[in-house]
This record gives structure tokens, C-alpha cells and sequence, in this order.
């Protein structure tokens, strides 16, 4: 808000138009059906830059958890667990921030709880 980003929300009902937003953020995203997880999979694909936190995609749309993330595949990474931490750091590389047209020297805050 400082830096006048202009943001949308995304549902299922606008989910097939993602092609016309940069960055997508999936703020502790939890639970996501099979069709989300594939748009966003697609998104990604085709050049979109993604910021998903702790949880996302780790239940179906009926919260049902999931083995692993069910963009794993995407974030390059499996869910091992929680940590103990209390804090969390998110640095963008200037780079995704130059390609999504937002500036690189915004400060993310990230709550304590998404550690």
C-alpha cells in the first residue's frame, strides 16, 4: 500500500485469468483443489512469478492433508515439517521484483507465525 501497488483478489470464479497479472501471492494458502493447484502450476510455467508461505497447497479443498505440497514440483522443495523459529525473512531478488513491476527495496513482513 505504501508503494501504490495495485493488487486483486483471486477466486475460482477469475482463477482462468491469470495470464494478465506478473507476481500471484498465496498468502498460507492451505487449502487448494486440484484445478487451483494446476492453474497456478501453469501460471508459473508460462512465465509467472509465485510467493507462497508456510502451508500452501498442503490440504485439498475439503482439508484433507496432503503427504507433501502439492506444488512441490513448482517450489522445488518438500514440506519436512514445522520449525521452532519465531521469525522468518523473505528477500525477493530484484530481478522477480524488476519482472513483476514492483519495487525491489519493498520491506515484506512476514507474521511471526509462518515460521
Amino acid at each position: 500500500m505504501d508503494h501504490q501497488v495495485p493488487v486483486d483478489a483471486i477466486s475460482t470464479l477469475n482463477l482462468g485469468n491469470l495470464d494478465k497479472y506478473s507476481m500471484l501471492v498465496l498468502p498460507e494458502t492451505t487449502c487448494m483443489s486440484d484445478v487451483e493447484v494446476e492453474q497456478v502450476r501453469q501460471f508459473v510455467k508460462h512465465g509467472g512469478n509465485l510467493l507462497a508461505s508456510r502451508s500452501t497447497s498442503l490440504a485439498d479443498e475439503d482439508g484433507n492433508r496432503r503427504h507433501n505440497f502439492a506444488l512441490e514440483d513448482v517450489f522445488g522443495a518438500d514440506y519436512l515439517g514445522e520449525t521452532e523459529n519465531n521469525e522468518t525473512y523473505v528477500k525477493v531478488p530484484p530481478e522477480m521484483c524488476r519482472q513483476a513491476n514492483i519495487p525491489d527495496d519493498m520491506e515484506v513482513e512476514v507474521d511471526p507465525r509462518q515460521s
